[in-house]
């Protein structure tokens, strides 16, 4: 089966026909001004949402710094 070349703005403009045939087992390159870049594979399942994970960088916990603005 032959890849279809997309540019951004028509993926944008008609991403549910684009997605209907990816589902369908085509292959969409996705272009930006003619040129692809980077490679993403996509078997049509959901993805699970994303969850940030916060990060505590300067080791002290929050209710440390709520006391001492209490204070």
């Amino acid at each position: 089966m032959k890849a279809i070349h997309v540019r951004s703005r028509e993926l944008k403009n008609r991403l549910s026909q684009y997605l209907r045939r990816v589902k369908a087992g085509e292959t969409v390159i996705v272009t930006e001004r003619g040129k692809a870049a980077g490679v993403l594979d996509w078997d049509g399942r959901q993805t699970p949402p994303y969850r940030p994970k916060p990060v505590n960088r300067r080791g002290r916990l929050l209710s440390d710094l709520v006391a001492e603005e209490r204070e």
